[in-house]
């Protein structure tokens, strides 16, 4: 499987405990793994990874939206580790150019810092992402999953995990009568 890993030094976690490099290089060792900075994933994800693995909770770099969403429009899959996904936008301050303009290959990014703008929920409402809400975990209690093809448990209890996130999503557009407010509908969305 091929995936691609965000991989920016410096970049903001939020809502998530931070992870390593090096812990996500081990984690993936089975797979055909490659990082990606913010300036190269426009780039990166033109080659069609199988999934694209986003380590920085909430925060999601503003300057690489629209190739995103259109990897994703594509049927591409995207992993979000920890925090609210899409919430909080981080864009790049910097004297002259952003990192997200396209420069050519090795250029030094311009002095700057990493900026994250206020919580919202727009980019996550074109994935159908209405909502997200902290879900508390008390001390004491273990995490588990339903039998999969994997046995995901054994990284679960590796995981101290204290705040969870349920997503309220939107899975339809239509309405089954056309006057009708809050009709299911058909499902439109694939999770």
């Amino acid at each position: 499987m091929k995936v691609l890993v965000l991989w920016e030094d410096g970049f903001p976690t939020l809502d998530s405990a931070p992870l390593s490099r090096r812990l996500l290089a081990a984690a993936l060792r089975k797979e055909d793994a490659r990082f990606a900075s913010v300036q190269e994933l426009a780039d990166a994800l033109t080659d069609r990874p199988d999934v694209l693995v986003t380590p920085y909770g909430s925060a999601f770099p503003k300057s690489v939206w629209e190739p995103f969403l259109r990897y994703l429009e594509a049927g591409g899959c995207w992993v979000n580790l920890g925090g609210a996904p899409l919430t909080r936008p981080v864009r790049w301050e910097g004297e002259g150019r952003h990192l997200g303009e396209r420069r050519s290959p090795g250029a030094v990014r311009p002095p700057g810092r990493w900026h994250v703008e206020v919580p919202q929920t727009a980019y996550g409402k074109a994935l159908r992402i209405c909502h997200a809400f902290p879900v508390e975990i008390p001390a004491g209690c273990s995490l588990r999953s339903p039998r999969l093809d994997v046995d995901l448990e054994p990284g679960f209890t590796r995981c101290n995990a204290r705040r969870a996130w349920a997503l309220q999503v939107r899975l339809t557009d239509g309405r089954d009568f056309p006057d009708e407010a809050g009709s299911a509908g058909p499902r439109e969305a694939v999770l």
